[in-house]
């Protein structure tokens, strides 16, 4: 019995080590190492606007670290 239940405790520490280890993956960035600083950035590129008016809104809502940052667009179709 006591063989079982420590074979269960050890199941269960492995199970809670594999669920750490997978959040930390999933919330550390792994290809670059940002220090004080420096920065990340990147390019949405948008489509020109298509109809009577030749404008478009939009609300993009982008999550980091665990929230939510919403940035509106508003795009014109230049002449």
């Amino acid at each position: 019995m006591a063989s079982a239940q420590t074979a269960a405790n050890f199941a269960a520490i492995q199970a809670n080590g594999q669920q750490a280890l997978d959040e930390l993956q999933n919330s550390t960035l792994k290809d670059n190492t940002v220090m004080p600083g420096e920065w990340i950035g990147g390019v949405v590129v948008l489509d020109s606007p298509i109809g009577a008016n030749d404008a478009a809104n939009y609300s993009i809502d982008v999550q980091i670290s665990g929230e939510i940052h919403t940035f509106a667009v508003n795009q014109a179709k230049v002449s």
